[in-house]
């Protein structure tokens, strides 16, 4: 029983984590969850080689710093390689933002990806992030912080909790190559897959996504907010956001219970 359990274990470790990611897969290993988006950031932000541009540096020496990845180490590889992030909607606290919807007669199941803009996002340009946890079964990271004695307008005394709570999202800077639906501020991508009733069924039940791409400038971001208690929700809140930034090549739909991939989109030309 021993031996099986060993042999079990090292099977599911070669299947999830021992294959080389490819283009030409048809099907994502078992327990594939992709590269670490906290891991990834946590070493980007610290890098000296992306800091920013000193008063004594050229523009041109500045340029050539941040461009050249292939000096920074990633767990396995580096910063300059092909990155894939997993997306379980099914499992996230973000469910809502991935939806889809089956047309019987067309035989296509629309899915619906919601992201948001982020205004000057680096000062100088835009993106858009797609959010997503950085594994694929977790929400956000909170962090008990103590609590303190509030008071309503009304004179009414309440126990306040402060917490911290992170989240680690990526950046897409090209999302608008991908067909989608604006809508001010938030707004949706929309992607639509040829599928059989019995295999859309299957598939919406399971959706999972998986992103394909590179890190471009400004790499990792961090936007903080704060959310003041409430007579309803008496917590006193720092949420900080971590994002890393990329092109994105690909965006693969596939089935999370059996790893079999039904769509494969690339950003248009």
């Amino acid at each position: 029983m021993k031996t099986l359990s060993i042999l079990f274990i090292l099977i599911f470790s070669l299947s999830a984590f021992g294959q080389t990611f490819s283009t030409d897969w048809q099907k994502v290993p078992m327990g594939f969850q992709g590269d670490d988006v906290e891991k990834i950031y946590r070493i980007l932000s610290k890098s000296p080689n992306l800091k920013e541009k000193t008063e004594f540096e050229t523009t041109a020496d500045y340029q050539k710093r941040i461009s050249d990845l292939s000096k920074i180490t990633l767990p396995n590889k580096s910063a300059d390689s092909v990155l894939t992030f997993v997306y379980h909607p099914k499992f996230d606290y973000y469910s809502s933002k991935l939806t889809s919807k089956y047309d019987a007669d067309a035989q296509t199941l629309e899915v619906n990806l919601e992201v948001r803009t982020l205004m000057y996002l680096d000062r100088k340009s835009n993106l858009e992030f797609i959010r997503m946890p950085s594994v694929t079964v977790r929400d956000a990271d909170l962090k008990p912080m103590g609590t303190y004695e509030g008071e309503t307008a009304y004179g009414v005394k309440r126990t306040i909790e402060r917490s911290l709570m992170t989240y680690y999202f990526i950046g897409i800077s090209n999302a608008d190559s991908f067909s989608g639906i604006k809508s001010g501020y938030d707004r949706r991508i929309k992607f639509t897959l040829p599928l059989a009733p019995a295999k859309a069924k299957e598939i919406k039940e399971n959706l999972a996504v998986l992103y394909v791409g590179k890190l471009v400038s400004p790499f990792s971001v961090l936007i903080g907010s704060h959310h003041k208690p409430t007579v309803d929700k008496p917590r006193d809140s720092t949420v900080g956001e971590f994002i890393l930034t990329m092109n994105v090549s690909d965006i693969w739909f596939y089935n999370s219970t059996t790893g079999e991939v039904v769509a494969k989109f690339n950003p248009k030309k």
